[in-house]
This record gives C-alpha cells, structure tokens and sequence, in this order.
C-alpha cells in the first residue's frame, strides 16, 4: 500500500500544469514596453552612430541591413510609402557595403543617410505597435527571404 501511494504522490507531480505558462502567452501578446523596445533598436541606433563617428564596422552595417529588412517586412502590410522608404534604405546600405569594398571605409551618401534615419524611426514606430510575436514572425521571414534570395542583389564593384 505504501508504494502504491507513492507512485500515485509521484504520478500527480509529473504532469502538473506550468504555473507560468500564462505569463509566458501573455509576454507574447502584450506589446513591446519601452525598456523591450530601446532593448531590441538599440543595436542598429548604436552601429548607425559607429558610422556617423566614422567608427563603423561591416558588423554595424549588418545590424542596420538586417533591422532594414524586418521594417520592410512589417510595412508590407500596411501603407506602400512605408515601403518605398525600406527599399530605399536597403539600396543605402547597399550602397554603403559597395563603398565599404571599395574604399574600405563605410559611410553613407546624404540621400541615402536620410534613408537610413528614415527607417530605422519607422521601425522603432512599429515596435509600439506590435507584439514580439509578430516582430518574431518578421526577423523569421527574413531569414527565410535572404536564404531564398529574395532580398535586393548585391551588384559588384
């Protein structure tokens, strides 16, 4: 009798719910907070200044490409100009990564540093708006769009 109830103590605490299952759902729903939202544009804001100071990298130039990217997914849904503005940056970075191969300095031209500003401003309005789970679904599909291929070419220098 003795191990019997102790296998059936046993077999109750295995398949107990999560307590915090619901906390975790509800931090997918809810919208970005402020902290959560300087949080994830702080490194394309951070790579831009590097930039600007004339301390950017090819890794600061990534991270403002790929925040780009995400922005131009999540404007697909909603207003063409938004568009327009990310594919105007994307040609900027793009730009800046042909400039960087060439002369081996990376910077940006006065229209396309507008561009840039541009964008990533857009994105941070995004970020009050949506929740992680959409932002999440966005840096998925871009994922998905670079290893198809589907993102602005590269033109040689």
């Amino acid at each position: 009798m003795r191990t019997a109830h102790r296998k059936a103590a046993r077999h109750k605490r295995r398949w107990q719910a999560d307590p915090a299952a619901m906390g975790r759902v509800f931090a997918r729903i809810q919208p970005y907070t402020d902290a959560e939202q300087a949080h994830v544009s702080i490194p394309a804001r951070m790579g831009m200044s590097n930039i600007l100071h004339g301390k950017g990298t090819t890794d600061d130039l990534d991270a403002i490409a790929y925040t780009v990217n995400a922005t131009l997914v999540l404007s697909e849904t909603t207003h063409p100009e938004c568009v327009n503005v990310c594919l105007d940056a994307a040609s900027a970075v793009i730009a800046a990564k042909n400039r960087w191969r060439k002369f081996g300095s990376i910077g940006f031209d006065g229209l396309g540093l507008q561009a840039v500003q541009h964008a990533l401003d857009l994105h941070e309005e995004f970020l009050k708006h949506i929740n992680p789970a959409t932002h999440a679904a966005a840096l998925r599909e871009v994922l998905r769009r670079i290893n198809d291929g589907k993102f602005l070419e590269e033109k040689a220098a």
